[in-house]
């Protein structure tokens, strides 16, 4: 067993690098050259794990809407009598069918659906009353599901930012580490030496090549700068603003807030310029607003509509805001590398890598902040969800409210999903990019392979040489 894991290197007093032991230095670039990013596995797993429990309130939150529509229309059919038979068997195999997708009890059958009682005019009154009732409860229960829902997702970001903040805690004590045995080490790193490892290569390729130690310092100081912008977060804390300001206000101010968001959210252009595609899914706008290393972007994706924000109206406004999400994605054109081999990183190079891993590292437990107002706006989220679920009977504060919700379905979606997943990429390229100074450390004061190969032939030569030279002394001596 390695004298240092990294759980123990994390676990030092006051995160410093401090000593190392004589013959510990092998050990420790081994681990970090071997596994570097085993303790942000589970990080990540939330991550994704976010991203699914995201994705389901997606689903039951549009699933809500369609079911408040189906409410209203059993109410308009009251004034013509009720529901007809196929009107009625239509609306049953719809809930049956949301039912079953999101494994909720509900009950179709009997008086509520059966089509004998929507098919005389004696009995069809009843019960289409007794269909809306089953429909407002069946709805009622999706918000009572998806405030669980809510809440799950605030606890996950919680559960995720104890393990991110251990991770990058743990990143800044091995680049510290790291540099020290650099540091320690006598002579460097021989001409034409290699790191071979696949992974490494490509999560840290320039393009369509694998990237230069030169060019990965320079790389490195652009994700230093993401890390500390934090573009996903600006996007969730202009969402939470604009909740905010909709629930309290009256109709001009509820569209000034929302016409102000989607400047900041969504006409924002993007500072990546260069043309970039990627398959969001069918009618969703993209809009890189990150490029990281290796050709990982951090994408906005919306679903746009048609004509000037100014002349569109709130709910059209809140439609565009509220389908806007964050994602970590490749663009389209993206394929593997035919060459991974890097050339090694002198030893100057490599102990500049590990300086800008370091700060990196510094810039990501500085989230801590961004955090605690990404849960404050996750408990918005809730609030405004708990208001959705006993909606008033006001016409005006029932449609506030249902735009309020879309915009708040958004922020808890950046939040969540959005923000981890998008400083998680910083998290691991930083990683990546320590594994391979690790590598390439490993091989200072090692012979080239050139020069081994060429010693080894020049002593055969010399050794045939002397044996010739012996052979022929032999002979003209007798």
């Amino acid at each position: 067993m390695a004298r240092f894991s990294l759980g123990s290197m994390a676990r030092e007093e006051e995160g410093t690098a401090g000593d190392i032991p004589e013959g510990a230095g092998e050990a420790v670039l081994a681990e970090i050259t071997e596994s570097p990013a085993e303790d942000i596995g589970q990080a990540q797993q939330l991550v994704t794990e976010l991203d699914e429990i995201s994705g389901v309130i997606d689903g039951a939150t549009g699933d809500a809407d369609a079911l408040d529509d189906v409410a209203e229309s059993i109410q308009d059919s009251a004034a013509t009598g009720g529901l007809d038979a196929p009107a009625a068997e239509a609306i049953a195999i719809l809930v049956g069918r949301l039912a079953k997708r999101h494994e909720m009890p509900v009950h179709t059958g009997g008086r509520a659906f059966s089509t004998e009682s929507f098919g005389d005019t004696r009995t069809r009154r009843t019960a289409t009353e007794s269909a809306l009732e089953t429909v407002k409860d069946f709805g009622k229960k999706i918000w009572e599901w998806l405030k669980i829902a809510y809440t799950k997702a605030k606890e996950w970001v919680l559960k995720w930012w104890k393990n991110f903040f251990d991770g990058a805690t743990k990143l800044k004590n091995r680049g510290e580490k790291l540099k020290k045995i650099a540091e320690n080490k006598t002579g460097d790193i021989a001409a034409g030496a290699k790191v071979n490892n696949d992974k490494v290569a490509e999560e840290l390729r320039d393009g369509g090549q694998v990237i230069t130690a030169a060019k990965l310092v320079s790389a490195l100081e652009t994700v230093k700068s993401q890390a500390a912008a934090g573009r996903a977060s600006t996007i969730a804390t202009a969402l939470g603003d604009a909740v905010e300001k909709i629930v309290g206000a009256d109709a001009s101010a509820a569209k000034t807030a929302l016409t102000e968001a989607h400047g900041r959210v969504l006409d924002k252009p993007s500072t990546i310029t260069k043309s970039v595609a990627f398959d969001a899914g069918e009618g969703l706008e993209t809009v890189p607003v990150a490029e990281w290393i290796g050709g990982t972007y951090t994408v906005l994706t919306y679903k746009k509509g048609t004509g000037d924000a100014n002349a569109k109206t709130d709910e059209a406004l809140a439609d565009e805001l509220g389908s806007a999400r964050i994602k970590v994605m490749l663009p389209k054109d993206h394929k593997p590398m035919l060459k991974t081999e890097m050339e090694a990183a002198n030893k100057a190079t490599a102990m500049a890598i590990c300086d800008k891993v370091i700060a990196i590292a510094g810039e990501l437990t500085k989230s801590e902040a961004s955090v605690k107002e990404l849960v404050k706006k996750c408990d918005q989220a809730i609030s405004y969800a708990k208001k959705a679920a006993g909606q008033t009977k006001d016409d005006g504060e029932k449609k506030k409210a249902g735009i309020a919700r879309k915009v708040a379905q958004a922020s808890l979606s950046s939040c969540t999903s959005g923000f981890s997943a998008d400083r998680q990429v910083a998290l691991s390229k930083a990683n990546y990019a320590l594994q391979f100074a690790a590598a390439s450390i490993n091989e200072i004061g090692k012979k080239s392979e050139s020069s081994s190969t060429s010693g080894d032939a020049g002593a055969g030569e010399g050794a045939a040489g002397a044996g010739e030279g012996a052979g022929k002394g032999k002979g003209k001596g007798k």
